[in-house]
């Protein structure tokens, strides 16, 4: 066991660690966004009230069916769980076509898509 994974296995394992304090903070379309790391190839960004609480229960809703332990990637095209991640993930379809009937997954996901254009200068489309 290396240093690197050492301490990985005790930040994700002790749920009492304080999250860091941002590097800086500013503001997208009135919501604070605190910024952990800002780099061209990695970014660590939170935004303060991102979703509503009946936009999070629609996206659980849809991702139930397939939730299951969230894998990491291995380095070589392929993914392994690892003993120390708490966190779940599941593929979830967005329904588009009901973006304009105000399907609240659909906001949720175009929110997410126009905030990481916004962040990343991407120009990422649906």
């Amino acid at each position: 066991l290396d240093l690197a994974e050492s301490w990985e296995d005790r930040t994700c394992a002790d749920f009492d660690l304080p999250t860091t304090s941002p590097a800086r903070t500013r503001t997208w379309r009135d919501r604070r966004v605190g910024i952990l790391l800002d780099r061209d190839d990695a970014k660590i960004h939170y935004v303060e009230n991102f979703i509503a609480p009946d936009e999070c229960a629609a996206v659980e809703a849809a991702a139930r069916p397939s939730l299951h332990r969230a894998t990491v990637a291995d380095g070589a095209g392929g993914s392994h769980l690892q003993k120390s991640r708490k966190a779940l993930q599941a593929g979830v379809r967005v329904p588009w076509e009901k973006e304009d009937e105000g399907d609240l997954v659909a906001a949720v996901s175009r929110r997410l898509y126009e905030y990481v254009n916004d962040a990343t200068g991407y120009g990422i489309r649906t």
